[in-house]
């Protein structure tokens, strides 16, 4: 199995933002930050065959930038909002049959769970990046890093 992890795009800060941290949007790069990735994925034939996010209004944008890309839906999933950890993931998975799963969500969640799936790698998990694992035998205990794409590799200079 193939399993995607984004985090969101750059959102509005939370110290200006008025409104409820869940529905705090992401901010005019956020936006064309997601569209970018969005594109630069369709333009190299990307396909998954589901895209899941948190409920949190900075991922559900992220997420359905990329998906409107791909010709794809988003599908909502608390188990992949704020506490998104290794256990939620197994839960995830397993209620799960794809072979090629993106899942949008948040820090420090992906970190956590970027640490674990890859054996102890640490790395920052900058907002709009997107992280490739192979999991073998769709297990997480059997998880091979294949790739990283920070923004700075599909944002123009």
């Amino acid at each position: 199995m193939d399993l995607f992890l984004l985090r969101h795009a750059q959102a509005v800060e939370a110290d200006v933002w008025d409104g409820s941290e869940r529905t705090r949007p992401l901010d005019e790069h956020g936006h064309k930050q997601a569209a970018a990735l969005g594109a630069h994925l369709a333009r190299l034939g990307f396909q998954v065959d589901a895209i899941l996010s948190s409920p949190l209004t900075r991922a559900l944008e992220t997420a359905g930038a990329v998906a409107a890309a791909l010709g794809l839906t988003v599908e909502q999933s608390d188990l992949c909002g704020p506490g998104f950890g290794p256990r939620r993931l197994g839960d995830l998975l397993a209620q799960r049959r794809e072979d090629r799963l993106l899942l949008c969500g948040h820090n420090p969640d992906l970190e956590r769970v970027t640490l674990q799936l890859s054996g102890g790698a640490r790395m920052g998990f900058g907002k709009g990046m997107l992280v490739r694992f192979k999991l073998r035998r769709g297990e997480l205990g059997d998880a091979e890093l294949k790739w990283v794409l920070p923004p700075s590799a599909y944002l123009p200079a």
